[in-house]
């Protein structure tokens, strides 16, 4: 649950992105499909020795190992965290761009991919068309079309980083993230 925006923009991108992860988090969960952690998870001592140095998302690199050593994995979307995402649209694009690197390079360890929409396709096209249709639905067609084009975007760059060997592992802060939030 993204802690309120305070650039319009921003805020609806943040908002989004968290709401379209958590309902295909949710639908991938009900299929039985679920392979991805999220931004709080709890994993079993000794299913993972280690995490490789220069992994930048240790999430999704921990679930996919316990997922290939036959673990399940559940998302549970009764449970409740509160995250600040970016204030600014360089925030975003920074982190979002990291977090899209990392799936890469989880895929590269691995030889699995995580559960992000691009990854999906191949696998499931008919649940991705669903999932978009979805998006539209709750946020009208050209706001959905817009974020999309967004995602794309910085999916572009994160390939690019991966290609010509960037390294995200010492991340570049996105300060506007790191604002208190009062309960």
């Amino acid at each position: 649950m993204p802690i309120d925006n305070q650039s319009p923009l921003v805020g609806k991108l943040v908002n989004l992105l968290w709401g379209f992860h958590d309902h295909t988090f949710k639908q991938l969960n009900d299929a039985g499909l679920a392979r991805h952690a999220t931004e709080i998870f709890c994993i079993r001592k000794g299913i993972v020795e280690s995490i490789p140095s220069e992994t930048v998302n240790d999430d999704a690199y921990l679930a996919l190992v316990a997922k290939k050593r036959g673990w399940l994995i559940k998302y549970d979307a009764a449970s409740n965290v509160s995250i600040c995402g970016p204030q600014t649209f360089p925030d975003y694009f920074k982190q979002r761009r990291r977090v899209l690197f990392g799936h890469r390079q989880v895929r590269k360890l691995t030889g699995e991919s995580p559960q992000h929409l691009i990854f999906l396709l191949p696998l499931y096209p008919v649940r991705v068309m669903k999932l978009i249709l979805w998006g539209c639905k709750e946020n009208g067609l050209l706001t959905f079309l817009t974020f999309l084009s967004i995602e794309l975007g910085i999916n572009a760059a994160a390939t690019l980083d991966f290609i010509m060997g960037e390294a995200h592992t010492k991340w570049s802060i996105s300060s506007s993230t790191k604002r208190i939030a009062n309960y």
